[in-house]
């Protein structure tokens, strides 16, 4: 999908107007501190005047921005898959918060062009590492089994327009991603275990999905 990825970056930073290079990078695709979130909550949506020049200023409409950015997300850069569960809540009333979300996203995606899903030939024994860098020489790492394995993680009512809280299932199988899902919970979380326990619930529903589909290929979970 990099050629996808790249007709998407040349629309809205087009070479003659601003070098790929020069644009400032982004480590992550949505912003999670406290401000942002309260931006989101408090902006109203942008009036017919207003929404014309946010059209102006990042290039095309709200819907068609995020369209085209799901277009690349559903299909291999999952990494942006909780921006655009969040981010795609603004499509019928966008705000100047959410077109500075989506402009993010685009960053990621110029900032960070090659990530492609990789479905290696090798055994199935062992076990993969998955590690985060943070400021050298510090990092923090997991290992992942190469056998069929979901991992959940939830957050806990970051969306503090709603208060719910949000849980990501990710599938993995020979340690690559066959399967992943971002959802909105639809109880308010009472607290943040509370939160986990539905994300871990809603893991095991996807796994029971999954193991009848693991079994015909050979891999029971």
């Amino acid at each position: 999908t990099d050629h996808i990825r790249r007709k998407i970056i040349n629309k809205y930073f087009p070479p003659e107007k601003i070098a790929e290079s020069k644009l400032k990078p982004v480590h992550t695709p949505f912003r999670t501190d406290s401000d942002y979130e309260k931006e989101l909550a408090e902006q109203l949506p942008a009036s017919k005047d207003a929404l014309k020049l946010q059209e102006q200023r990042y290039g095309d409409s709200y819907g068609t921005i995020l369209g085209e950015i799901m277009h690349v997300e559903v299909v291999s850069r999952f990494e942006l898959s909780y921006a655009m569960r969040r981010l795609g809540q603004f499509t019928h009333g966008p705000t100047e918060a959410a077109f500075a979300g989506l402009y993010r996203v685009l960053r990621f995606l110029a900032t960070h062009p090659h990530r492609p899903v990789m479905y290696p030939r090798r055994k199935f024994d062992g076990f993969d590492e998955i590690r985060a860098d943070f400021d050298p020489p510090k990092f923090k790492s997991i290992q992942i089994p190469r056998t069929p394995c979901t991992i959940a993680d939830s957050d806990h009512a970051r969306d503090t327009l709603r208060r719910k809280s949000h849980h990501c299932v990710v599938s993995l199988l020979n340690g690559v991603i066959v399967h992943n899902r971002v959802q909105q919970q639809r109880a308010i979380a009472l607290h943040s275990t509370h939160s986990e326990i539905i994300g871990s619930l809603a893991a095991a529903k996807e796994t029971n999905y999954l193991q009848d589909i693991y079994t015909h290929i050979g891999h029971p979970a």
